[in-house]
């Protein structure tokens, strides 16, 4: 008994425990339920952790192996780092995601274009202005070098060939661009 509880009984007053340890007993359900909802909340949260800084580790993962595919393709290590450095750096302004402009640089590349002069902003903005993959815009480019145009006329560009010469035409900012290329 406490020395309340002395104080109420030499008073007169009747004690009576039973709200109280009703109390008491809801009091330590709600505490254990606190501390199951902090476990679960804990276990989300490391989880999320984990999975956020796993994603750091993918990603540098993932570079390390991008650098050394462009470094193959460059022939030069260092080349390779810069050429993934570059892409690194590209991605941050665009709507695609690493591993897509990686690829799309290693096909262009391969096709014997610069991504960095502007084959690959321009793959970048057609397909992000036609809704798109990065990939069927640096194909139809691909296709329209081995001089199969119809791909181009997904993106809007429509082609008209006369003799040895071929013409593109596109929309751009509401107004009708043509340029003309031997075939």
């Amino acid at each position: 008994m406490t020395i309340l509880d002395r104080m109420m009984v030499a008073l007169g007053f009747q004690v009576d425990d039973t709200g109280l340890e009703k109390f008491q007993a809801r009091a330590m359900a709600v505490q254990e339920s606190a501390i199951s909802l902090s476990n679960v909340v804990g276990g989300i949260l490391t989880g999320a952790f984990t999975k956020f800084f796993m994603s750091f580790v993918d990603t540098g993962a993932e570079f390390e192996k991008y650098a050394t595919v462009l470094g193959v393709l460059y022939d030069s290590t260092e080349q390779g780092k810069q050429a993934a450095e570059w892409i690194s750096n590209f991605a941050v302004k665009t709507p695609f995601q690493l591993a897509e402009l990686t690829q799309a640089f290693i096909r262009l590349k391969a096709f014997g274009l610069d991504p960095t002069q502007g084959s690959l902003k321009a793959a970048g903005d057609a397909a992000a202005a036609f809704g798109r993959p990065l990939m069927d815009s640096v194909f139809a480019m691909d296709d329209a070098i081995e001089g199969i145009n119809r791909p181009l006329r997904t993106f809007g560009i429509s082609v008209k060939e006369q003799g040895n010469m071929v013409t593109y035409s596109y929309m751009k900012n509401g107004q009708m661009i043509s340029k003309t290329a031997n075939k």
